[in-house]
């Protein structure tokens, strides 16, 4: 009488994983998440369409997979602002500067979001908002610092964190309006975009009463 060998679950392959996130990452960016299917990653990665459901659950779970280094990769640069204290007004420069080239260097995967977030009927949009408030609440806390240490004036920071970071995701988001604005993306372009948003969010737009506004004929004198 022959004995069965007992069922073993399936050895997990990092390689197969990597190639489904990889075909994934390439299909989400060139035709979103409601236009790719799931045959086609598998086709893509050159595997079996179960490994899908074996690795990731599903597509949204793909989709969650594939976007979460890039909502981390922001939180830790939030974090980092905390690392040394409270921050210094040239330290929330740095931050805006840094966060403008973070979103700009992966543009493709924060419309991808967006697009998601923005579909009533999306069924990811709970796993996506989940790690999207931990950023938020990571933004806000150095904030509260910096109105703790008497940095900022007595306003909401909430709305304030809203008028920090609508500039910079205003350009990526509405491209092919802004770039008509301010030019078609560059590093120095998104320079320009950082410098300007954190001045104004930093000083205002304002010129202070010492320093009145001229007039063109008093300009050009």
């Amino acid at each position: 009488m022959t004995s069965r060998s007992p069922k073993t679950t399936p050895r997990r392959d990092d390689d197969t994983r990597s190639r489904l996130l990889d075909a994934s990452r390439d299909l989400f960016t060139a035709h979103g998440f409601r236009g790719t299917s799931t045959r086609a990653i598998a086709a893509k990665a050159g595997c079996n369409l179960s490994l899908i459901k074996y690795y990731f659950g599903s597509k949204e779970g793909l989709l969650r997979e594939v976007v979460r280094p890039h909502i981390e990769a922001i939180r830790e640069l939030i974090i980092s602002m905390d690392s040394g204290g409270a921050p210094s007004p040239q330290r929330l420069r740095e931050f805006i500067m840094k966060m403008a080239h973070q979103l700009d260097s992966n543009s493709h995967f924060f419309r991808l979001i967006f697009a998601e977030l923005l579909r009533e009927d999306s069924p990811v949009v709970a796993d996506l908002l989940e790690p999207v408030r931990l950023n938020q609440s990571a933004a806000l806390a150095v904030l509260q610092h910096a109105k703790d240490r008497g940095m900022l004036r007595d306003v909401d920071l909430r709305a304030s964190l809203v008028v920090m970071m609508g500039p910079l995701m205003f350009y990526q988001l509405a491209y092919p309006v802004a770039s008509q604005i301010v030019g078609p993306r560059s590093p120095e372009v998104i320079n320009l975009i950082a410098a300007t948003a954190a001045d104004i969010f930093l000083h205002g737009i304002l010129k202070g009463p010492s320093t009145p506004a001229q007039s063109p004929e008093e300009e050009t004198a």
